[in-house]
């Protein structure tokens, strides 16, 4: 995937393996682990209200556009989903996300120009 200068000197896009490192750290429920713990931003619902942000990675919902230029971000509060620099097939690249009624993690892939949020890590 082009990061296109996303991050600053010395920072990077996640690849995949280090979205499945995070993972793998904070195990299958490790959603509440990764959320910013209350309902400040996420919607309310009773696994958000256990989001605990003990791994200090303070996930927030950031929402999605679909498709092409100029369409509005959608369910701002229920989905935080950031790009990975790997591609599960090529124009779809890998993506690590929260949802708002679930303790897990997801991984899934989407097309290039949906729009997603990026979350950079230091080298």
């Amino acid at each position: 995937m082009d990061i296109r200068g996303l991050c600053p000197t010395g920072w990077r896009v996640p690849t995949q393996a280090d979205w499945e490192t995070l993972s793998s750290y904070v195990g299958p429920a490790g959603g509440l682990d990764l959320k910013e713990a209350g309902t400040t931003h996420w919607r309310f619902d009773i696994i958000n209200y256990l989001g605990n942000n003990e791994s200090g990675f303070t996930g927030l919902p950031g929402g999605y556009r679909e498709g092409e230029a100029g369409m509005e971000f959608r369910n701002e509060s229920m989905w935080g989903l950031w790009w990975s620099t790997d591609e599960l097939s090529s124009g779809f690249p890998m993506l690590m996300g929260l949802q708002y009624n679930s303790a897990g993690i997801w991984v899934t892939s989407c097309k290039k120009n949906y729009g997603k949020s990026v979350r950079c890590i230091k080298n």
